[in-house]
């Protein structure tokens, strides 16, 4: 939609405002609930184009009405993600101005001792 190319080795993502629209929200069930996500063929799809990692402003990259236990599949999305050997970074702050530019992202991590996910630290990097 902005006409950006997708590379090979590139981070996707998305912005929906989730995190303007629900963090100070008194309703906590907006946060939990109230998102976008990705199916797991959209998913597929960002494998299929050589992204290395998809994040997201939400607690998960999932579509909610996919994620829930009693679903078809459970997390579909992040079972891409471990069968396509992807990252998801979750519960990002993304600002609008970011929208629609192609910068450098950089997530360091904690190191946790037998974790599989872990708090970062995550930056964007914008040329000139």
């Amino acid at each position: 939609r902005h006409g950006l190319a997708i590379e090979r080795g590139d981070t996707f993502l998305y912005y929906t405002g989730h995190y303007e629209r629900c963090f100070n929200d008194p309703d906590p069930d907006k946060w939990w609930k109230d998102f976008a996500g990705l199916s797991r063929p959209a998913t597929e799809h960002l494998a299929d184009l050589g992204v290395m990692n998809i994040g997201c402003e939400a607690f998960t990259i999932e579509n909610p009405t996919e994620m829930f236990p009693d679903s078809e599949e459970p997390y579909p999305s992040h079972q891409v993600c471990k069968e396509r050997g992807l990252l998801n970074t979750e519960n990002l702050v993304i600002p609008r101005r970011l929208v629609g530019k192609r910068f450098r992202f950089v997530c360091l991590p904690l190191k946790l001792r037998g974790g599989t996910g872990s708090p970062t630290r995550a930056v964007a990097l914008l040329d000139g």
